[in-house]
């Protein structure tokens, strides 16, 4: 959903949007392992901010609220990484 946003944007989430050239898959491929790795690493270790989004993305799937702080997490690590 979010690299659709990134393309084609997605209506009502104003989110930053980024054009993803081909030279950066690797490097969003890597951010995405990264962000994949922080549900293994302690919470003391992590920022307020992943810790967020990992208390996010363990419940409330459904809250639209949940949803878009999840997201606009990963976006910023896709457009700050």
């Amino acid at each position: 959903m979010l690299i659709y946003h990134f393309e084609y944007g997605l209506k009502n989430f104003d989110n930053p949007r980024k054009k993803i050239k081909e030279n950066e898959y690797a490097r969003f491929r890597s951010i995405l392992d990264d962000i994949e790795s922080v549900f293994q690493i302690d919470k003391d270790y992590l920022s307020p901010e992943a810790t967020k989004f990992i208390e996010d993305s363990r419940r409330a799937t459904t809250d639209a609220s949940a949803r878009e702080r999840r997201a606009k997490y990963i976006i910023q690590q896709l457009i700050n990484g």
